[in-house]
This record gives C-alpha cells, sequence and structure tokens, in this order.
C-alpha cells in the first residue's frame, strides 16, 4: 500500500524479510524472495528483475532509517524535501537547460 503525505510517501509491504534472508543481505540489496514461484512469474512478466538495486539505492539517499522493520510489514518512508542531493542533481541539470 502507498500513501502519499503532504510531506513523505510511506510504502507498506505486508510480512517480513524472507527466512533464508539476512538484515545484512537486506540492505545490501541481496535478493532473496519469499515466494520463490512468484518471484519467476514476475521475472517473467518484467514486473520485476530480481536485481536488488532498490534497497541500496534507497539506502544511499535516505539511510537505513527509511526502513522500519514491524512484526508483519516494512515500512519505507520516503521523505520529500529532505535529501538535498537528489534536488541539486535535478536542479542543476534544469539550470543548465534553462536560458
Amino acid at each position: 500500500m502507498i500513501t502519499v503525505y503532504s510531506n513523505r510517501i510511506e510504502i507498506l509491504s505486508r510480512g517480513t524479510i524472507a527466512p533464508a534472508q539476512t538484515m545484512e543481505g537486506f540492505y545490501l540489496g541481496e535478493s532473496v524472495p519469499v515466494n520463490e514461484k512468484l518471484s519467476k512469474i514476475f521475472a517473467q512478466l518484467r514486473i520485476s528483475d530480481k536485481s536488488g538495486r532498490g534497497v541500496p539505492k534507497i539506502i544511499e539517499n535516505y539511510t537505513k532509517d527509511a526502513f522500519e522493520f514491524r512484526e508483519n510489514s516494512i515500512v519505507v518512508t520516503i521523505p520529500f524535501y529532505s535529501n538535498r542531493k537528489v534536488g541539486n542533481k535535478i536542479g542543476n541539470k534544469v539550470g543548465n537547460n534553462l536560458t
């Protein structure tokens, strides 16, 4: 479930990390699906690529604090305007194109 607030986006994922997954592996982006069959179907349909890039990218821009692990879910919080590095990159690109 995705909820958009005035200052952040929250992504709620029901369930927890896979039993075979470690927290270190999770943060490194190691792909360990909870449901291997469903994961293969999603890959074949090109809904997911199992590349493991998402979590490290979030950590790079928002730190591990973006993740909250609850008993039966994981919540990812992406704040608006908190990361100037991303904003500066976009601003510089746009600025270079303005006359």
